[in-house]
């Protein structure tokens, strides 16, 4: 450690030790909190459990940062192609309409799809329900049935919740219904 003398403790972690922190360096930390746990009054006996004290809490402390750190980078995200369909004009005697909507996980880890909820009871909305791996694809299929309801033009809502990110994503269909024409 012959680098590291004139400088002290306090100094060395602060601009050294914690910006570039490597396993050796915990050989001059032990150090630097032995002599601090023995010149605060502590007896020699003492000197030991107190330094075994500071290193388990701050051996912790880093092993939780770390994997925090690991669990926010590591992450599903859904990409979808598209976010719109639009099924133009239709008739009203053809009233049930359908699409596809295809996503990609282009996370790390497998994506789940936890819901799909349309804004009305007129649209259904079927989901891929496995998990899907990082680079995979997976299908929203959406069901439109006008059967029923006034001709004119229409925009529904789909969200997807899923755990990747973002957690919360709406597609949407929309479409022009005309009247059927009489016979």
């Amino acid at each position: 450690m012959d680098k590291n003398k004139g400088i002290s403790c306090k100094n060395y972690v602060k601009y050294y030790l914690m910006p570039n922190m490597e396993i050796k360096d915990f050989l001059f930390l032990q150090h630097c909190l032995q002599t601090t746990a023995c010149n605060n009054g502590y007896q020699p006996s003492m000197c030991n459990n107190k330094f075994i004290s500071i290193m388990k809490k701050l051996l912790f402390t880093a092993f939780l940062f770390f994997a925090g750190l690991t669990a926010t980078f590591a992450q599903a995200k859904i990409s979808f192609d598209k976010l719109v369909n639009n099924f133009g004009t239709f008739s009203e005697d053809t009233p049930v309409q359908k699409c596809a909507f295809t996503f990609t996980n282009t996370g790390d880890k497998p994506l789940v799809i936890n819901q799909a909820v349309a804004s009305c009871g007129c649209t259904v909305a079927n989901f891929t329900k496995t998990p899907i791996k990082p680079g995979e694809k997976g299908t929203v299929t959406v069901t439109y049935n006008g059967k029923g309801k006034f001709p004119g033009h229409f925009k529904k809502a789909i969200t997807i919740r899923s755990n990747g990110v973002p957690m919360v994503t709406r597609i949407y269909i929309e479409g022009e219904m005309t009247e059927a024409k009489e016979k």
